[in-house]
């Protein structure tokens, strides 16, 4: 029978999963066009998608963009699922009306594949990046924005400049999001406060694991666990709000892609040495070496090539992070059918450690990000396991039953038997 600890969070997973999936809002742009007249730019932050006004293969300012034939297409949107690649350039438009009574509001620009500029009303109000016609002349840059501007009528022009020559995707996954300016800050605050809290926390526990294995080196279980946190706080400030480059605009973007691809591959590893050494006797060590195989494979790929050819090929990366979900959710789903005594603590964090790697992995794929589910979900399941492992190590004392802990007989007998 589950806890009353891991009823409480199965409950809270599931939250986070409603809130991560729920709708921004309904109104899309059409033909160019987004109608936002009634829209409450207080409460709730419009996201800029459907379709606008494209000029490919033309770089366009905003005094132009009239002078010249655009076709409708959608965006947000990646070139690599409109083309055999996404290499290229255009330029997009998109006007919005909205109230009069609108005088102030933000643009919330997510990472775009490679650089842009970006306009309201004839005036510059982001870029990253160099946009160019060619890889010797664009350079690439992911950064996180936001933009104020005041409204000075109730029609706003929005010219997007957007470039790619160094990345497979091309384009944006993300919309661009409008709304008032304490909604656009607040959201960012929150964002980047969970993204730096995650990878603080991450660090603080990596480096405690890290000194309790030097102590007791014969606990692998530990040092994988250490590692793990360790990647993982890397790969926090080199991946989704990209951190590390709002922190430091000229960080060079080369070294960031090639950062963030490595820690996924590295992180995977450590995931599954971890869950190998601690559930050892209800698990097939052929399936550890060939995962752990795959990903090696992976870390010398992204060394050794450009990030062009291993972003192209991140997505037949993505068949065998499924592979290890899969794998790892029948780990802990057989820990559970073998009744492991004082597993549940241990295994409900796996469970929703498999959920957010989940929908991280999904989301990387094809879809945009609820980024705070993501660092609250990390958060989480990374103190629930390092609570599990301090306690079955007698370091914190806690009035949680045994059967709701992981003791170290447990982790070693894989089967719950105690060993006289």
């Amino acid at each position: 029978m589950i806890t009353r600890t891991g009823a409480i969070f199965a409950f809270f997973a599931c939250i986070l999963l409603l809130i991560s999936l729920r709708s921004n809002g309904q109104i899309k742009a059409e033909y160019g066009y987004l109608d936002a007249t009634h829209w409450n730019f207080e409460q709730e932050r419009l996201p800029l998608s459907g379709q606008w006004t494209f000029y490919k293969d033309k770089l366009l300012p905003p005094n132009e963009c009239g002078l010249n034939e655009g076709v409708i297409s959608n965006f947000p949107e990646l070139w690599s699922n409109v083309q055999h690649d996404g290499i290229g350039f255009g330029t997009y438009q998109l006007k919005i009306i909205v109230a009069d009574s609108v005088h102030t509001l933000s643009l919330e620009i997510p990472q775009m594949y490679n650089s842009y500029n970006l306009w309201i009303n004839g005036e510059l109000v982001a870029s990253t990046g160099k946009v160019g016609t060619s890889h010797k002349d664009a350079i690439p840059q992911w950064v996180y924005k936001t933009a104020s501007f005041n409204v000075t009528n109730d029609t706003l022009c929005l010219v997007l400049q957007l470039a790619n020559f160094h990345h497979y995707k091309g384009g944006s996954k993300d919309a661009i999001l409008l709304g008032a300016p304490a909604k656009i800050n607040q959201h960012k605050l929150l964002a980047f406060g969970s993204n730096m809290a995650e990878l603080i926390l991450l660090f603080i526990a990596g480096i405690v694991f890290l000194a309790l294995y030097l102590r007791k080196r014969n606990r692998k279980v530990i040092l994988y666990f250490s590692l793990l946190c360790l990647t993982w706080c890397v790969r926090a400030g080199f991946s989704n709000l990209y951190p590390i480059a709002m922190l430091f605009p000229g960080f060079n973007w080369n070294l960031l892609v090639r950062i963030e691809y490595l820690t996924l591959y590295s992180a995977s590893i450590w995931a599954i040495l971890f869950l190998n050494t601690l559930f050892e006797n209800i698990q097939k060590q052929i399936f550890t070496y060939m995962l752990v195989g795959i990903n090696i494979f992976f870390v010398l790929f992204t060394l050794f090539t450009l990030p062009y050819t291993f972003s192209h090929w991140v997505s037949v990366y993505l068949t065998v992070s499924g592979i290890t979900i899969v794998y790892g959710a029948v780990i802990v789903i057989r820990a559970i059918l073998f009744e492991q005594k004082g597993a549940w603590l241990l295994v409900v964090s796996l469970l929703l450690g498999v959920i957010v790697f989940g929908y991280d992995i999904i989301a990387y794929g094809s879809s945009s990000y609820n980024l705070v589910f993501l660092h609250v979900g990390y958060i989480v399941i990374f103190v629930m396991i390092t609570m599990a492992l301090l306690i079955h190590m007698g370091i914190l004392k806690g009035k949680l039953s045994r059967h709701d802990v992981l003791t170290y007989h447990d982790m070693v007998n894989g089967h719950g038997h105690n060993k006289n």
